[in-house]
């Protein structure tokens, strides 16, 4: 399924915090194919085709309580071919690869780009989980949530495994 029509999708239901309140759907205006082409000038680097998708659709997107970035608001990690494009508002973000070998998927990271794990395979991939576990649980998991719950499935239940070992804040 496209990012496009997993919004599209995601805009025509219904999503509740834990509270019970519905979250709002947010589509913005979208940017021309010449803002695209500007982007990816400044970023020295082609998009990968759902997130060029995306921005001529939306320059920017919150449904199901999440938020994918407007394309002025996403940061460049060049050292490490990572475009940060949601904000956990502690430091953490999730990024896309733009490196050739990782191109388009979707990494955790723990406010570091040295410090990463990789949670998805594509942007669409991430979305639709993203979606699938707000639905399911109201709420999306940090990875920092399962030190602290018996949960074992989610987007992100993977992370802290996988960064045992690493010198970063989810390990103190």
């Amino acid at each position: 399924m496209s990012i496009k029509s997993i919004i599209q999708t995601a805009a025509e239901t219904t999503f509740l915090d834990e509270d019970g309140r519905q979250l709002s759907t947010e589509i913005d205006e979208p940017l021309t194919l010449e803002q695209v082409e500007r982007y990816e000038a400044r970023l020295e680097r082609s998009l990968p085709d759902a997130m060029r998708e995306l921005l001529l659709f939306s320059d920017g997107v919150t449904v199901g309580g999440v938020e994918i970035q407007c394309a002025s608001g996403q940061e460049w990690h060049d050292e490490f071919g990572l475009l940060a494009f949601h904000s956990w508002g502690n430091g953490d973000f999730d990024c896309l690869s733009l490196e050739e070998d990782s191109l388009g998927a979707v990494f955790f990271i723990n406010h570091s780009p040295a410090v990463s794990v990789r949670v998805a395979d594509s942007l669409e991939t991430w979305l639709a989980a993203m979606l699938a576990e707000m639905t399911q649980r109201c709420s999306v998991l940090h990875p920092g949530d399962y030190r602290y719950r018996e949960e074992t499935s989610g987007v992100y239940a993977h992370v802290l495994k996988e960064l045992s070992g690493h010198d970063c804040e989810l390990n103190r």
